[in-house]
């Protein structure tokens, strides 16, 4: 997403005890140190940084005369008469809204990571999953969604399962999202796969057997079908 604005160069910087501790102004100076010609800094109008938020706009102007770059205070984005932020998609994808989560980030809602084994539960019932790992990322609420996913530059329609697995015996109580690609077999492991949602077809329940499982799975698709 970075690259299609045309950008040349990020740097990514990771945030540890000792970073946290910089003051704005240390932290500006020592950007400048290191760019030499630095040219100018866009940022928000209400931006805050640095050890106890001790770095805003008027900081960035003062020092921009003395150490010669521009700063451009952007004005905040919103939405339905709220300003967006990063707190409030977060929301969002955790209500289940995903359009809102869409037009808060100006582009569709996607989740994406690496393709990691599992039990094969999904392969002895007919229907092969890729189990992505997703530590760290936001997910919707549990349930059953129709979705687009990328996997390299190939595209597939999928049924995508976040959940629990509550008609398993002894049911895993960390939450996993299980991917069936509708127009593929092979493997994939260790590949990122990427999954944009198209809509959701059903909460998270408990069946009273594999195979009552294995039916609504086949109207699940069925209904992904209908939905695509």
């Amino acid at each position: 997403m970075i690259e299609s604005l045309g950008i040349d160069v990020a740097l990514s910087i990771h945030f540890d005890q000792a970073f946290s501790e910089i003051s704005g102004e240390q932290f500006i100076r020592a950007l400048a140190g290191d760019f030499r010609n630095l040219h100018s800094l866009c940022v928000g109008s209400a931006f805050t940084f640095g050890y106890r938020r001790s770095g805003n706009v008027e900081l960035l102007k003062r020092l921009g005369k003395e150490l010669h770059f521009t700063v451009h205070g952007l004005a905040s984005v919103s939405l339905d008469g709220k300003v967006v932020s990063s707190t409030r998609i977060r929301e969002a994808i955790r209500d289940g809204n995903l359009d809102a989560a869409s037009q808060m980030l100006g582009r569709t809602y996607a989740l994406a990571g690496k393709i990691i084994r599992g039990d094969q539960l999904g392969r002895r019932l007919g229907f092969p999953t890729a189990n992505l790992e997703f530590a760290g990322l936001v997910v919707p609420p549990n349930g059953v969604y129709a979705a687009h996913t990328l996997v390299g530059d190939r595209q597939h329609r999928a049924v995508v399962n976040i959940g629990l697995r509550p008609t398993l015996q002894n049911p895993a109580r960390q939450l996993q999202i299980e991917v069936h690609l509708l127009d593929f077999s092979g493997d994939l492991y260790d590949q990122e796969l990427g999954i944009a949602f198209v809509g959701k077809l059903r909460g998270e329940h408990r069946f009273p057997s594999l195979e009552a499982l294995r039916k609504q799975i086949e109207r699940d698709i069925e209904a992904a079908h209908a939905l695509f």
